[in-house]
């Protein structure tokens, strides 16, 4: 996340500063304005670059600017009437609308929404956590659908399948490693929703049978099943050593790989990987500087 903190962290600070606007304070017609999403984490700032890259709105720069800042987080934990005998948690949203001139970050709305009980479906427990910004009149709704897609994929629901499968499967993977149990859980239902195309999934999903969670493990190993049409359970060695067989490419294979770039003898599936190769966790980061030291120490402690 380099680019997150090099290039927003100090936008960031300013925009949470934002006082209310002094007396008089009026907004241009908002089609003249150039309206930016900020993302408050750098969970979601992988999600809006991955599914909206470098998305801006309005016409050219203008004398006013106006910053959107949101975040998401999860809430207490919520019996699904509407999926019974499933478990979740409530998604809260915040989002804020500030306004930036000669140097000056004015706040004009701030709007924090829950999606709990009462929800009749996952889709709409994030639906009533998004607010839309009334002050962006006729580009509210605009707004509010591609915060509500954001959102929604950070929650581990494959929202909108008109996306190209190959950004849904980056930030359906990258929902697996969410700190919130219910954002994995959704995620690894979506990924066996999706069933063989989400193959490239696999080697997240296995590491997902190692999840703290006994439910997530459960569903990942059927959407596993799904996905391969193999049923190894939650044996997550087995489906390591049929990954390394059966599960890649000719191009993927270690043989294939220069000497200088193949990882220990006898570590299975993800580090077949060069070391810098990406990540199989969809963090983006070279293999060598996220999961390759601690791959390596989990199969050197193996009996």
């Amino acid at each position: 996340m380099g680019r997150y903190n090099r290039e927003l962290r100090p936008l960031i600070t300013k925009l949470q500063a934002a006082q209310r606007p002094p007396a008089g304070f009026q907004l241009p017609p908002i089609n003249q304005t150039q309206l930016i999403l900020v993302p408050l984490s750098g969970r979601l700032f992988y999600i809006q670059e991955i599914l909206f890259p470098k998305l801006r709105f309005g016409g050219s720069d203008t004398p006013i600017k106006l910053y959107i800042t949101y975040e998401y987080r999860r809430g207490g934990n919520l019996c699904c009437l509407f999926d019974p005998g499933r478990f979740t948690q409530e998604v809260i949203s915040k989002v804020r609308l500030i306004a930036a001139e000669n140097g000056q970050f004015y706040l004009i709305e701030d709007k924090e929404g829950l999606g709990g009980a009462g929800s009749g479906s996952y889709r709409e427990l994030v639906e009533r956590a998004v607010q839309r910004l009334d002050s962006l009149e006729d580009a509210s709704e605009g707004v509010e659908s591609i915060l509500e897609t954001i959102i929604g994929y950070a929650a581990g629901l494959d929202w909108d399948t008109s996306f190209p499968l190959s950004q849904r499967l980056a930030v359906l993977t990258w929902a697996l490693t969410s700190e919130h149990w219910a954002d994995r859980q959704a995620a690894v239902d979506a990924l066996g929703d999706i069933g063989p195309e989400a193959k490239e999934a696999v080697p997240a999903l296995i590491q997902a049978l190692k999840d703290e969670k006994w439910f997530v493990r459960s569903a990942a190993a059927e959407a596993l099943k799904a996905i391969t049409g193999q049923d190894f359970g939650q044996d997550a060695l087995r489906w390591l050593r049929w990954w390394e067989e059966h599960g890649q490419t000719k191009s993927q294979r270690p043989s294939d790989v220069p000497p200088a770039e193949v990882l220990p003898p006898g570590v299975l599936a993800r580090t077949s990987l060069g070391r810098n190769d990406p990540c199989w966790c969809g963090s983006g980061k070279k293999y060598k500087n996220c999961h390759l030291k601690d791959d390596v120490r989990s199969h050197s402690a193996r009996p």
